[in-house]
């Protein structure tokens, strides 16, 4: 986990994965994909975990169960400006709470 924020209603974070996948400049050998389930170690296996580690601690609280949206938003972040502007996104997203319309 490179950078992260929870907010009240959504959560922002850089994960960064290392080793060869999808977007490697040289991915022989990796594993076929089967099924449904995402393959160990990639994002959407992260994005999956936590959720459902999230969603069961919320269960133990007694704390609602349904929190989640089914889908998330992903983008591969490529270069030191890029990497830098996301990161200063992130640090100053809960002064920009207020503004959010979904609040």
């Amino acid at each position: 986990m490179d950078s992260q924020i929870v907010m009240a209603n959504h959560v922002h974070a850089i994960i960064e994965i290392e080793g060869d996948h999808q977007f490697s400049p040289h991915p022989e050998g990796l594993p076929p994909i089967h099924g449904i389930s995402p393959a160990a170690g990639s994002l959407a296996a992260i994005v999956r975990s936590y959720k459902a580690g999230v969603t069961r601690r919320c269960i133990e609280l007694g704390l609602r169960r349904e929190i989640w949206q089914a889908r998330y938003y992903e983008r591969i972040i490529r270069g030191d400006s890029n990497i830098s502007a996301v990161r200063e996104y992130i640090f100053n997203n809960p002064k920009n709470w207020v503004q959010d319309p979904d609040l």
